[in-house]
């Protein structure tokens, strides 16, 4: 009888750990019926080349909704890069947060003459005629107040945006500075990833929804068998958004178990 009682106890804590946002914004499914181009429709091999200025131009002449990384320069100018340094993208082994914006607009991608756009240029592109989803790229929890040179942009927006992390404490910031903001937690097997590790398991298993409060689920397709990932679609309700998915077969296959999909190296 203890053992029961022991186990309903830790079952509530977990659900009560992966619950997220259980009253939905009444905007969120009109962002859900339009699919993502993953970094805008790219072809690096092309030098078409990804979270450009004209991958994203390319996807709104298609009408798809664009996905792009968000990260904040020396001088905190939130710009468009998905990794934290400029070795692959641009040869340079430097990091973004150690480069000013300046700089930056100086180096051509890849072997093309694009730059890495900021995110002012991005909403000056867009200019609502599709909807976006923002990652915001922030590996710690310090200096979370940087959030407003991002979120300062954002007010100014009118057009459809969602914005997701991996860091829960990103979603929390916007929770209490931005509650108007729709918030996605990102997330993965990042234990098969990465390697076992606390946060990883946290993070995989969606334990900090508690904190993030998010309105929706962004997970990797391949892992869409995640017990967590399921209670919270299948009992909480939560919408889920499906990444990267890069083959048609792929997206019919997964097209009915999430609510939108992010694509990249085809078209849906």
């Amino acid at each position: 009888m203890i053992n029961i009682l022991y186990l309903l106890i830790v079952v509530v804590i977990y659900l009560y750990l992966i619950c997220p946002k259980l009253i939905h914004d009444k905007n969120l499914k009109s962002y859900l019926n339009i699919y993502y181009a993953h970094r805008g429709l790219h072809d690096n091999e092309r030098n078409n080349v990804e979270n450009t200025l004209s991958a994203f131009k390319n996807a709104m002449d298609l009408n798809y909704g664009i996905e792009f990384d968000v990260r904040l320069t020396k001088d905190k100018i939130p710009v468009i890069i998905h990794d934290d340094n400029l070795n692959r993208v641009a040869g340079i082994d430097i990091n973004i947060n150690e480069i000013i914006y300046e700089e930056l607009t100086k180096i051509n991608l890849l072997n093309s003459t694009e730059h890495i756009p900021s995110l002012e240029e991005v909403l000056e592109l867009v200019d609502s005629k599709v909807p976006l989803i923002i990652e915001i790229k922030k590996e710690n929890t310090q200096d979370m107040d940087d959030l407003n040179q991002i979120a300062n942009l954002l007010d100014k927006y009118n057009g459809k945006f969602m914005i997701e992390s991996f860091n829960p404490y990103v979603l929390k910031w916007m929770k209490n500075n931005r509650p108007q903001y729709i918030r996605g937690q990102l997330s993965s097997n990042l234990i098969k990833e990465r390697g076992f590790s606390l946060q990883n398991f946290i993070l995989t298993y969606l334990l900090l929804n508690f904190v993030s409060k998010p309105d929706f689920i962004a997970y990797d397709y391949r892992f869409s068998s995640n017990l967590s990932l399921n209670i919270v679609k299948f009992i909480y309700r939560s919408y889920c958004v499906g990444y990267t998915i890069k083959s048609r077969e792929d997206f019919i296959k997964y097209n009915k178990y999430f609510d939108t999909i992010i694509f990249e190296s085809f078209l849906p």
